[in-house]
């Protein structure tokens, strides 16, 4: 036991010293006051906050350690504390460094029969001062936010809730903390609190979304960061509330937009899909079955082209609204987009419904659609699968409905047609031809045939048609008619005609090299290469590249490709000509073209239609449509060239009508570059052989 200091006025009896002994091991600071207030004893703890040794502070008075506490503040104080007997008192005591540290002292009488003293218990209070300040601040802050906080005991009651919070939920401050959670919170009833409490108590920070109820009833989304708070051995929710009413509409907005059409409002692919899936799900459950009905207009790029693409829009949005009020509730009709439109039927007890809504569908376009003012003529291809029967999953009930909508379309429009497996072997096959194409088009598997162009007054051999052939190495030599339609369809024609004009261009190079005189060689070209220009690319190329001598290229194209888009093409064939390139129309006689663009179209030769040709010596129509195409072309300063001719009759009665070219199987087949060699080598050596009856000259 550590010796006492001795005071300086006077001894301290036997219990006093007993007493001092026993406070010296207390954590909180114990100091004894005697006469005019000087320190008679003080504890480790005292004298390790004051920071002087213990001699040293025994020495000094309350004076000393507090310039506010003079010898007559002290008799005050003591008089009061002899009276009452304890007194909670807050000082400000300097220590040894000079730092002034807040003190509260529970300050107690003590009597002893040689000495009156006062024992005082103390506890340095500055991080309670320094936490109450914060407290200050904090809630001088909270009161001033523009979010929600509350103070929420352990039993949900509301201790405090902030401006913003009152404000917002519309109530007063004292009616506001009467209420519990349960009460502005229907996310929240009573019996779930305590799950709700012990697992803050846990995480120590919750965040989440939930509804506050307002006063007028009105309940709002809010997200809720909670945060358990401990303080002076009490509990509490530190919870601020975010109103997320704004933020809920634009996430349902962005939601809306993820899954519906922008132009329509129908629904898009994305909830097509979830729909289709759960209508699937539904009829596997109760053995019903489910049709998708794949549907778009005809001719509805000639809409957008002859009245602009704002019409088609409005267009589209009024056929939206005409197939929402066709089908039931429970149906769904999306755009998946485009022109094409989705209806998906649930519920179906067998296929007699959908072939109802597929002819009902139809009847809309019998009649003008009126969009912007316009009444627009336009109709409608469907195609239909059913569920079990046509697949298991929408992605093949799709594509199978798909696959029937071609068939449709194939068969002239305007109607609808159901999937069946034949339909689909046929698009496998013809699944099959795209990739044939393509594999044929890196594998070089194309190769051109010529077939000579031949005057018919004299016979003699004037140009030549390369005709394209696909040399398939499983199947062998594939004939044009089969797969040219698919090219054009699938867009491949633009790199199969670019390889057709390198390639003539090349074996126009080869034949001069080998010496012979080449002839004008005819390319037949398509309404892709003439619609994006790629074609004059190609001939601009082998022109410069290859110097191929333009009097050699001769582009053919056919009457409806003119016509297609006929003041494009039109520019395009005077840039050719200008380039020295020869120009032919084919097929001439089987449109609708127009006399004033074929006096527009820069022609060389216009071909008379096989068709015509076939019986002109037999039938009267087609001999006297023939005359009059020999006639026109004539007059308009056109060689005319007759194409198909098998019979020395038809070469014959041409001749006579004046007709300046021919080719057909009686004149010439289409032959491989190789063969046709012997045509250009007979066309030389006729050139260069001596006149009839005229001798040799003998060296």
């Amino acid at each position: 036991m550590p010796s006492l200091p001795k005071p300086a006025a006077a001894e301290p009896s036997a219990e006093l010293l007993q007493l001092c002994r026993g406070l010296e091991h207390l954590a909180d600071m114990a100091i004894c006051v005697g006469e005019r207030g000087r320190l008679l004893y003080a504890n480790a703890a005292a004298v390790s906050a004051y920071g002087w040794p213990r001699e040293a502070l025994l020495r000094k008075t309350l004076h000393d350690l507090d310039e506010d506490f003079p010898p007559s503040t002290w008799d005050q104080h003591w008089s009061q504390l002899k009276r009452v007997g304890s007194i909670l008192v807050t000082v400000r005591h300097e220590t040894a460094d000079g730092t002034v540290i807040p003190i509260e002292f529970v300050d107690t009488y003590v009597a002893f029969a040689d000495l009156e003293c006062s024992i005082a218990i103390g506890r340095d209070i500055s991080r309670r001062a320094d936490a109450d300040e914060r407290m200050r601040l904090m809630q001088f802050s909270v009161d001033h936010m523009d979010e929600s906080a509350f103070w929420i005991g352990p039993d949900a009651e509301i201790l405090y809730a902030n401006d913003a919070a009152c404000r917002n939920l519309g109530y007063a401050y004292d009616e506001i903390t009467a209420l519990r959670v349960p009460d502005v919170d229907p996310g929240f009833p009573a019996e779930r609190w305590p799950e709700h409490w012990e697992e803050l108590r846990r995480e120590k920070r919750l965040v989440f979304q939930s509804e506050q109820r307002r006063r007028d009833g009105t309940v709002v989304p809010v997200e809720i960061s909670a945060h358990y708070v401990k303080y002076l051995d009490r509990e509490f929710n530190c919870a601020f509330v975010r109103d997320i009413s704004e933020r809920r509409a634009n996430e349902e907005r962005l939601h809306y937009l993820a899954n519906h059409d922008s132009l329509t409002g129908l629904p898009n692919r994305n909830l097509l899909d979830d729909r289709a899936a759960q209508a699937i799900a539904e009829a596997d459950r109760e053995g019903s079955r489910v049709a998708v009905l794949f549907m778009d207009l005809d001719q509805f790029k000639l809409i957008n082209d002859n009245f602009g693409h704002s019409v088609g829009d409005s267009l589209l949005r009024r056929v939206s609204k005409l197939l929402g009020a066709l089908v039931r509730d429970i149906d769904t009709v999306a755009r998946p987009g485009g022109d094409e439109f989705v209806v998906l039927l649930p519920h179906l007890k067998d296929s007699a419904h959908c072939e109802r809504v597929a002819n009902a569908i139809l009847a809309l376009f019998q009649h003008p659609l009126t969009a912007q003012g316009n009444k627009l003529e336009t109709a409608t291809s469907i195609g239909i699968s059913v569920y079990p029967e046509d697949g298991r999953d929408f992605e093949t009930l799709a594509k199978h409905a798909d696959i029937a909508l071609y068939r449709a379309k194939e068969l002239g429009g305007n109607q609808f047609h159901f999937f069946s497996e034949e339909l689909g072997q046929r698009i496998s096959q013809r699944a099959g031809l795209i990739r044939g194409l393509h594999r044929a088009l890196e594998n070089q598997e194309f190769v051109l045939h010529f077939q000579p162009v031949v005057e018919l007054d004299g016979g003699g051999l004037v140009g030549a048609e390369a005709l394209l052939r696909w040399q398939d190495p499983e199947t062998g030599l594939v004939p044009p008619g089969s797969f040219i339609p698919i090219a054009e369809e699938t867009g491949l024609i633009e790199s199969i005609g670019s390889w057709v004009v390198h390639e003539v261009a090349a074996q126009l190079t080869r034949w001069r090299a080998e010496g012979l005189e080449p002839v004008p060689v005819a390319i037949n070209v398509s309404a892709r290469q003439l619609r994006n220009r790629s074609l004059l690319s190609d001939v601009r190329w082998v022109l410069t590249s290859m110097a191929v001598d333009p009097a050699l290229l001769a582009i053919e194209l056919t009457e409806s490709t003119v016509m297609e888009n006929a003041d494009h093409v039109i520019d395009i064939l005077h840039e050719l000509k200008r380039l020295g390139v020869r120009i032919s129309i084919d097929d001439f006689g089987t449109g609708y073209s127009s006399l004033s663009y074929l006096r527009r179209i820069p022609l060389d030769v216009l071909k008379i239609d096989r068709s015509f040709v076939s019986d002109v010596d037999t039938d009267p129509d087609s001999s006297t449509l023939v005359n009059i195409i020999i006639t026109l072309g004539h007059s308009l300063g056109h060689q005319v060239l007759a194409e198909g001719i098998e019979s020395e009759d038809q070469r014959a009665y041409l001749s006579r009508q004046g007709c300046d070219l021919a080719q057909g199987f009686h004149l010439g087949r289409p032959i491989p570059a190789t063969e046709f060699e012997a045509h250009l080598r007979a066309r030389v050596d006729s050139a260069t052989a001596p006149a009839p009856g005229r001798a040799r000259r003998k060296r």
